[in-house]
């Protein structure tokens, strides 16, 4: 599992691997634990999936991704940063 890019912009993808198909659970939080986004809740099959976190509306900081998965939960962090691009 990984998250691409890591700073984002605005979209990350975050990158799973399933060995069958199993219902996958996503969801960020914030640096204090609050649940700020549901991405997914769906049964994906077997094999890579890339899965779209769009942040656009959310501030600037550190968050943290949750995948849960019959049997397994993994964590990750990703970092949203805009640096010195213009807001449209």
């Amino acid at each position: 599992m990984t998250c691409n890019p890591n700073p984002f912009y605005e979209v990350a993808f975050v990158k799973i691997q399933l060995t069958k198909e199993q219902p996958v659970s996503t969801k960020v939080f914030d640096f204090r634990g609050r649940m700020v986004l549901m991405i997914t809740e769906k049964v994906y099959p077997a094999g890579d999936h890339s899965i779209q976190v769009n942040m656009k509306n959310f501030p600037d900081g550190t968050y943290f991704f949750w995948i849960k998965t019959p049997g397994t939960m993994s964590s990750g962090k990703m970092i949203k940063w805009s640096g010195n691009q213009t807001q449209k």
